[in-house]
This record gives structure tokens, sequence and C-alpha cells, in this order.
């Protein structure tokens, strides 16, 4: 076990991962652009029109030429001929010539000749044939040029971005109804441990029920990957070896449990003796999460994660999800550090305790936003690594640098959400 005294930096993970960890490439399938939510596109998506595809109006109100509307004013208005109207949904065959208007309703196609609208509640309708305009219209005032929110040919979404819901709105209006995606990746997840029984049933003396399973795969599918649950595996080294074999298929391998120096621990051995290169990290300079294992198994990657919920619950948001949005194809893995920084969500608060660290990790201390008068506190939520409950009870988390002590009150300090 000397590999496990061998604690490796963060920065060092996403190294072994750009230099040794091979991810399969992702098959591709084309999907109805309702059904492309959450999403990773497989290619560019360019406008094939215009959007809007003919020049409208913003408002209700009469389509006129600027020139015929310059310096107008309620003490000085302009009479226009009212020559026709516009009929929604409908092209119109109407041009308008100097001393002209049309009546056009909010989102109406405009006439030719017209470059601007003036608004209803700026005019008045004298007759059926003439109305009264007591304010000035610039050029393109309360209309929208064709293509002048998309222009045809123009680039919407570029490959690897994530689709979300308000994307579909610019698919519709473009008519773009199938899109090319990345097929969700598999990923096993897999729980060890003799004291495990799954949460329906009834405890009994000394047994504890699976947690990880279900917080690591619900944030899983919510980055979009299709979850294995290949159960709960008791602590032999040939019933582990026996579930990892059956999954090698898979995109992605997580065993909870059996990372840590335990006697029972034969996580490590096993990946060696499945495939190469087998164990390329086994310890981490971060807490909680210090026995973190990443490896690879010819093809495939895994990860052994601590058995605690919480250690796995952190390692999961830091280092699983991001690999695994790689894995969408989602994140570039030879920028995923400055991918990832990309997508953190965090915010400033205020540190309303002292907090002291052990030198030589670094260290992430989940903590709760509180609101109070102007300012934002951030307040630690502390306890062992085998507690779920500071994670619930938290919002996101703070760092504190492996070469710092701690962090005293009053420290202006990010909280890095968790999604």
């Amino acid at each position: 076990m000397e590999n496990f005294l061998d604690l490796k930096d963060p920065s060092e993970f996403w190294k072994t991962i750009k230099e040794h960890i091979n991810l399969k490439e992702l098959e591709k399938e084309e999907v109805y652009f309702e059904n492309s939510i959450n999403r990773v596109l497989a290619e560019d998506i360019k406008a094939l029109e215009n959007l809007p595809s003919f020049p409208r109006s913003t408002v209700d109100g009469y389509a006129a030429r600027s020139k015929d509307l310059q310096g107008v004013s309620e003490s000085l208005p302009a009479y226009l001929d009212l020559i026709g109207e516009v009929e929604m949904g409908e092209e119109t065959k109407l041009t308008i010539k100097e001393g002209e208007a049309v009546y056009i309703p909010t989102g109406g196609m405009l006439p030719e000749g017209a470059d601007c609208v003036v608004m209803v509640e700026h005019t008045e309708k004298i007759s059926n044939t003439l109305i009264e305009c007591y304010s000035s219209a610039g050029v393109g005032e309360n209309i929208i040029k064709k293509g002048e929110e998309i222009e045809k040919g123009e680039m919407i979404f570029k490959k690897s971005k994530r689709v979300k819901p308000r994307d579909l709105g610019a698919m519709a209006g473009l008519g773009i109804t199938e899109v090319l995606v990345y097929k969700k990746p598999k990923i096993a997840i897999i729980s060890t441990g003799d004291e495990l029984i799954s949460p329906e049933k009834d405890l009994q003396f000394g047994q504890i029920r699976d947690i990880n399973t279900y917080t690591i795969s619900s944030l899983l599918k919510k980055a979009g990957v299709d979850v294995i649950k290949a159960g709960i595996i008791e602590d032999t080294y040939q019933n582990l070896k026996q579930s990892i074999e059956k999954y090698l298929k898979a995109d992605l391998i997580l065993v909870s449990g059996g990372s840590s120096a335990g006697i029972k621990d034969i996580t490590v051995d096993v990946i060696n003796e499945l495939g190469q290169p087998g164990v390329l990290i086994h310890g981490l300079k971060v807490k909680p999460g210090k026995p973190t294992i990443l490896g690879q198994i010819n093809q495939t990657p895994i990860m052994g994660l601590p058995g605690h919920p919480g250690s796995a619950w952190m390692i999961t948001n830091k280092f699983v999800k991001p690999l695994v949005k790689a894995i969408c194809g989602e994140y570039d893995v030879e920028i995923i550090e400055s991918e990832i920084e990309k997508d953190l969500t965090s915010q400033s608060a205020v540190l309303n305790r002292n907090l002291s660290s052990d030198r030589g990790r670094n260290e992430a201390v989940p903590v709760k936003i509180l609101q109070k008068k102007d300012k934002v506190y951030a307040d630690p939520i502390l306890g062992k690594s085998s507690f779920m409950r500071i994670f619930i009870e938290s919002d996101g988390y703070i760092e504190i640098e492996s070469e710092s002590e701690g962090l005293k009150k009053g420290t202006n300090v990010d909280i890095i959400n968790f999604n």
C-alpha cells in the first residue's frame, strides 16, 4: 500500500486524466428537438433561415415613412392618408408612398416603403382615410428588420453545448426540429460493504443503509448520463472482480467504498489485475476524500470513491461530475480545468467564524448562506466525513488551500454552490 501514501494534488488528477485516460468515443443519434433537453450537441447548429423571416412591427400603430414624421409634435401634427391595414399572419401587398400610412398590429408584416411605425397612442384617426400623428418616429423605430435577431447561416449553437430549456425557443423559431446529440454515456455504480443493505430493508444490528448509490446516481443523472446501479457487493476479492468485469463496457465505473487502507479494501488490487494501466492515482491531497482512486482497465476509466457519504458526495461534485461532463462530450479534456472554472457558480460572502485546517490538504468546508441586512455570510457546517446531514443543510462549500492553517472570522470567501 505504498502508493496510498503518495498523495497527489488535485491538479495532478486532471493532468493524469489528460495524459493517461482514454475516453471512449461516444456514438451520436438524431432526436426530436423537444427531447434534446440536457443532451450534448454533437455538431454545430446554424440558422437555415432568417429570424424574423420578414420585417415586422413591435407595436400596434401605423406603418409610415420617417421622412413624413420629422419634426412632428402635438403642436405641429402630421396628416397621413390611410390606405389600408395589415392582416395579422398574412403577407401584405401594400406599398407606402409619400404622405401615406397603413394600420399594422404587433407582429404584422411591414409594408413595402415603410421604415418605421408610429404607436397608435400617438395618433388619432380622423376618418377611414386620414390619421393625425403628433409624435415623430425615426428610421427603424418600433420595427424589427428581417434577420435582425438571427441571420441565415449564423452560428446558433456550438458543438458540445448542453441544451437548455430556453434553447428550444430558438430551435422552434428557426424550424430546427431534429438535432444531432451524443448518446448518453453509461456510468456503473458499485457499492461495496458487508454492512450495507438497500434502503427498503429493515436494519439489523451493525447494518447501515446504502446512501452513496442514490446521492451519486441522482447527481450524475442530472449531468445527463444513464446510470447503472450494480447494487451492493460483498467485501470479497472475487465478488468485486466479477462485478467490475461485468461492467467493463460502461463509459465509467465508480466503486463506492473499498478505497482506504483497511484490510478489506481490495479495490486497488482488483483494478491492477483486470487490465492496464491499472491504478494511476491512489490518494488525493483533499479533505474530505483522501483515499480516492483513479485508474483505467484497458479502455474503461474507473474511480474508487470513499465509503463515507459526505466524502463520496464531495468527491463526486469536485472530480466525478466534471469527468462525466468530459465523457458526455461537454468538456474538452485538454482544457478541463478551465472548463470546470467556467462552469462553477459562486458568490462572495464573509466568514462568520474562525476555521482551522490541516496543512497539506485542500479542504472543502460545507457552508450555509446567511443573509443579514446588506451582507452575505458563510456559516460553516461542521461534522465528520461520514455525516450526510452537513450536506443536506449546506448551500455550497468554501475551499481552504493546502498551505493554509485555516481562515479567520471576517475573511472574504467564495462560496461554490452545489448545483
